[in-house]
């Protein structure tokens, strides 16, 4: 047997030791092949994983740049419900992703002034984190302007001056009026320094100036409003896309609103878009929505207000209405967009309230009302321009002298931090806002500034976020206050004001002038404007026709006339008249001695915009309840060539100048808007207020400036020093043209731990 195995001489066998050596060989390259096939699966998880960790840095990146973008655009583009921060809403299965699993997300903490955003992705394989740091107050603004009509030079020239954190510059002229001046100013601009200048002038002419590359250009007419007498033109710049948008009242058309659509400063589109009015409009805002196109114009046309939403190419179909339960007088009716969700907000001021409506979609529903104790003399809505914020201030003022701001947190008003400013009887009233607000550039606080009755200094509050300040007093001006203006400043925490000031005792901008010895206001009536005795040449009214159909309006009946001549008017107890349409109506006598809630109602759907009122012979008298009404922005004359204009009772005296060859009279609480001129006496005695638009010259004080840095007010700087009078409070306007942001402070790779 072993024989098999080894030979005669006891050796091995060679074919046994063959087969060793091949098993050992086999071996060693089974080892070797081990060896490779798990040095190359090491290689390709380490490739794996980073490849993975690249992905993940790089979708973090991508996660820290869309929050950075939404804090620039003062946005929440990705819906989930906060600016600057990526699906934060504790739901991971909504997360965007990349590369088919790496998931990211960001995170934002606010402390002060300064914000950090952390952004964060993940996979299977890695995790990845960046920070990024920015803060406020770092970033210069742009240079703010200041506009207005030059009226100490016979050529009226409108001029702007720039405030550069520290002085004014001297006034540069922009353009030179045609023997009249702009008396309606609105501008805008956006942040690559371009700016569009709106003038309307005495005779109703809207012109546009355009700033580009520093430079102004010359007026370009856009077309006739048909009046100087109303906010009827405004400018905004779409955030989204810098292209600036005119909308305006114009002749051509009664009832819509027209519009220019400029991309560095030339026309791209125009037209008109119908709001179904059928009296000309009274006046419009614009709002602008932050990080977006689209705009939102309101208009008023006698009781009925109407928005419409532009998206950047077109106006929408949807009309948002609002029917008042009086006609309106004066800018009683703001917009404004929350910063961060984009909803809408309106308010309204009714007889005796203000409506809010407010929403992301047509139509608006009622989100809040303010009941006042006297009619609203103006409203005014800011939006915060602090990221994130979906804050808006809401200032308005009433009849009865009272001046309040509050908040809206962005779900309702906060009623807890409502302060009332002035007291009544002591602030100021009228249809001019006689108070104003503005928010810093960073949007940590805003200054309220207002005005008391005869007094030198501006009062102010500012506004934390949380809580008021005391009140606190600006500079003696020497004389007394009669407007305010504000903008954001040059800084991040600059407001700045523009003070029009009055010679001794409150004037605005209306007159009651006389010619003879007395005139007498008692039981408490106040003339907000120029009043005084002098010569005083009462225009001729033509041909006076003592001849016509007669016109007798019964108790509680109505009747329209057209332009004509008519024989005696008669007037019975709540009784309407209605003037339909421009052109002359000449009366040979105007009869409603003794009749009660007599209404005359002027209005025009013309061109022309205007109503010539003439009562030939004898005074016109009437009861108490008296309404003269004008309507959708015309402009109506009433000339009583023989005799008086008696009102024995109440009145209101809307939208109208009387020139009265005799005396005046009111007895009862008048509420005057207009002018009103006499030959002979003119008493007011039942107390009331006599105010209105346009002044014919007057002796206004000088035109100041002053800053607001973080909340405190510095000294006054004299802008023009002896004016002639300054027409509207429209005709001076401060604005900061162009945009600030935040500034990023750091970019950092941090612990990627995900929590």
């Amino acid at each position: 047997m072993l024989g098999e195995y080894f030979g005669a001489s006891g050796r091995a066998c060679r074919r046994g030791s063959v087969l060793v050596a091949m098993l050992v060989v086999l071996l060693v390259l089974t080892l070797v092949v081990s060896a490779v096939v798990l040095s190359a699966s090491r290689d390709s998880q380490m490739w794996s994983a980073r490849v993975q960790g690249v992905r993940a840095q790089r979708a973090a990146e991508a996660a820290a740049n869309m929050a950075v973008k939404e804090m620039i655009d003062n946005v929440d583009r990705d819906g989930d419900g906060g600016v600057g921060t990526i699906s934060n809403d504790g739901n991971t299965a909504n997360d965007p992703q990349i590369n088919n699993g790496t998931r990211m997300w960001a995170t934002r903490v606010d402390a002060g002034s300064a914000t950090t955003i952390t952004a964060r992705a993940q996979n299977g394989e890695a995790a990845r984190a960046v920070a990024v740091g920015l803060v406020t107050g770092s970033i210069a603004g742009p240079d703010p302007r200041l506009f207005y009509t030059d009226s100490t030079d016979i050529t009226w020239p409108m001029l702007t001056r720039t405030w550069d954190g520290s002085a004014w510059s001297a006034g540069a002229q922009v353009a030179t009026g045609t023997s009249d001046a702009y008396q309606q100013l609105d501008v805008a601009g956006n942040a690559a320094g371009e700016a569009v200048l709106l003038g309307i002038n005495a005779s109703g002419s809207l012109n546009r100036f355009v700033l580009s590359a520093g430079a102004w250009s010359a007026a370009t007419a856009i077309g006739s409003t048909g009046s100087p007498n109303a906010p009827v033109a405004k400018v905004g710049y779409e955030a989204g896309s810098g292209r600036a948008l005119i909308v305006y009242r114009s002749t051509a058309g009664v009832g819509s609103l027209y519009y220019q659509q400029l991309s560095g400063g030339t026309v791209v589109d125009s037209g008109s878009t119908a709001l179904g009015f059928t009296e000309p409009i009274d006046g419009v805002v614009l709002a602008d929505r932050a990080g977006s196109s689209e705009m939102w114009a309101v208009a008023r046309s006698g009781a009925s207000v109407v928005s419409k939403v532009w998206d950047g190419s077109a106006w929408s179909a949807t009309v948002d209405t609002h029917s008042l339960l009086a006609v309106a007088v004066g800018q009683t009716f703001a917009a404004a967009y929350e910063g961060a969700s984009g909803d809408r907000l309106v308010a309204v001021g009714e007889s005796a309230s203000i409506v809010l409506k407010g929403g992301a979609a047509s139509p608006l529903g009622v989100v809040g009302t303010v009941v006042l104790t006297s009619r609203p003399t103006f409203v005014r809505l800011v939006r915060s321009p602090k990221v994130g914020s979906d804050e808006v201030m809401l200032v308005y003022g009433q009849g009865s002298g009272e001046v309040t701001a509050v908040p809206w947190n962005g779900a309702a008003l906060d009623t807890a931090n409502s302060v009332t400013l002035t007291a009544a009887g002591v602030g100021p009233d009228g249809i001019e806002p006689l108070a104003d607000v503005a928010y810093q550039s960073d949007g940590l606080k805003a200054v309220v500034a207002y005005v008391r009755r005869n007094q030198s200094q501006v009062r102010f509050r500012v506004w934390d976020g949380s809580a008021w300040s005391v009140e606190q007093l600006g500079p003696n001006l020497s004389a007394a206050v009669a407007r305010v203006r504000l903008s954001p400043g040059k800084s991040m925490t600059e407001v700045i004001a523009a003070c029009q000031l009055v010679p001794g005792t409150l004037v605005l901008s209306n007159h009651v002038v006389y010619g003879g010895s007395a005139l007498t206001l008692s039981g408490g009536t106040e003339v907000h404007g120029r009043s005084g005795t002098g010569v005083y040449t009462l225009p001729s009214a033509g041909s006076v026709v003592f001849g016509g159909t007669a016109v007798t309006v019964a108790d509680n009946g109505s009747q329209t006339l057209t332009p004509g001549n008519y024989g005696n008017v008669t007037m019975g107890n709540d009784s309407t008249l209605t003037l339909d349409g421009s052109g002359t109506y000449r009366f040979r006598t105007f009869n409603a001695a003794g009749k009660t809630n007599v209404r005359v109602r002027a209005r025009t759907t013309g061109a022309a915009n205007t109503i010539l009122v003439t009562v030939g012979i004898g005074s016109l008298s009437a009861g108490s309840g008296f309404v003269w009404e004008t309507t959708g922005g015309s402009s109506a004359e009433l000339r009583v060539m023989a005799g008086n204009l008696n009102i024995t009772g109440a009145a209101t005296l809307q939208g109208l100048t009387a020139y009265v060859y005799g005396n005046i009279s009111v007895t009862g609480a008048v509420l005057g808007y207009g002018n009103f001129y006499a030959s002979g006496n003119a008493g007011f005695t039942g107390g009331g207020d006599i105010y209105g638009y346009t002044a014919l010259g007057g002796n206004n004080g000088p035109l100041v400036a002053l800053a607001f840095t973080d909340g405190s007010a510095g000294s006054a700087t004299t802008i023009m020093a002896t004016p002639r009078g300054m027409p509207i409070w429209d005709s001076f306007i401060a604005r900061a043209v162009g945009g600030v942001g935040k500034k990023i402070t750091g970019w950092a790779v941090v612990d990627p731990a995900v929590p």
